[in-house]
């Protein structure tokens, strides 16, 4: 350009200039646009590297946009549309091989944010002991997943209800959620599946969730050690027994109470467990055994069926 008579040219070709905006909702398209300039921040508009082709990237973040590729810039000039999809930040650069070799461009940070409300994501276990409790989640979400922190959507009523389903959950019932999240707290009461889903009033207006099938199973029962007929391995000794009762599950765990002290046990069948226990305290001190199932329903024996000497 000229300058006071003076024709000033494009010098080489030195950076890469990324710029765009910083905050995206997710949702939302913006332009990101790399300018291949030089040393003096001049727009390098003609020549090889005025038309090599530019990758715009992401180096790091939690966030993510859709859109990044690596278009042929035009007289310097390289742009993409990115959308965003993933809250977080997003940090974006652009590369591309110049004469002066390969060069990357600053880092963008763009922060993506959450959209409008668009669903309800119900989650939780799924299977649960008659007695055991468990909690559900309701997550007020936006189209791309983000959970919906901000705004009057994420502070509504959300109900808890059962939809179908042979078993029972009591607890169930209407909550209000605190930064898009819901929770309510619910235990097995009759064998059976049970088909859960939270319903709110959104801004778009009502909105259901996804259907939550949780199986309330069967609590376990214990047979034997009774107090009939106790554990003894004599004061302060050490034994083996075979547990037996019913709905025993795999993964389970058996604790000892009172003198007794349970030192391992292998699940076996569902009416059975090996048991190592050994006894502590004063002769004739008792105990008993407790099982629980890994969903949550637990029996324990009477006590007495241990008995240390």
């Amino acid at each position: 350009m000229a300058t006071g008579g003076v024709l000033v040219a494009v010098g080489a070709t030195t950076q890469i200039v990324l710029t765009g905006g910083t905050s995206l909702v997710s949702g939302n398209s913006q332009t990101l646009t790399a300018t291949i300039k030089d040393a003096a921040g001049n727009t390098v508009t003609s020549g090889t590297d005025s038309t090599q082709s530019v990758n715009f990237t992401k180096a790091g973040g939690a966030g993510s946009l859709t859109g990044l590729g690596n278009p042929a810039a035009a007289g310097g000039v390289a742009t993409v549309m990115v959308t965003g999809v993933t809250a977080g930040a997003v940090n974006v650069t652009a590369a591309a091989t110049l004469t002066a070799g390969a060069t990357t461009s600053n880092t963008l940070v763009v922060t993506v944010t959450y959209g409008q409300a668009t669903q309800i994501a119900l989650t939780g276990g799924a299977g649960l002991g008659v007695g055991a409790s468990q909690t559900l989640t309701a997550t007020i979400q936006d189209a791309a997943g983000n959970t919906v922190t901000g705004g009057t959507d994420s502070t509504v009523s959300v109900t808890f209800a059962k939809a179908s389903g042979t078993g029972t959950l009591t607890g169930l019932a209407a909550r209000t959620a605190v930064g898009g999240l819901a929770t309510k707290n619910v235990t097995g009461s009759a064998v059976g599946t049970v088909n859960v889903i939270a319903t709110a009033t959104l801004a778009q207006g009502t909105t259901t969730s996804n259907t939550l099938a949780i199986s309330v199973n069967p609590a376990p029962t214990i047979t034997s050690p009774t107090v009939g007929s106790p554990v003894n391995p004599g004061q302060n000794g050490s034994t083996s027994f075979t547990l037996t009762g019913t709905n025993f599950q795999n993964g389970l765990t058996v604790t000892g109470r009172g003198s007794a002290g349970v030192t391992g046990f292998t699940w076996l069948t569902s009416t059975s467990v090996s048991v190592n226990v050994t006894g502590s305290g004063v002769l004739g001190a008792t105990g008993f055994f407790r099982v629980t199932n890994p969903d949550g329903g637990t029996v324990a024996s009477a006590s007495g069926s241990f008995k240390n000497g």
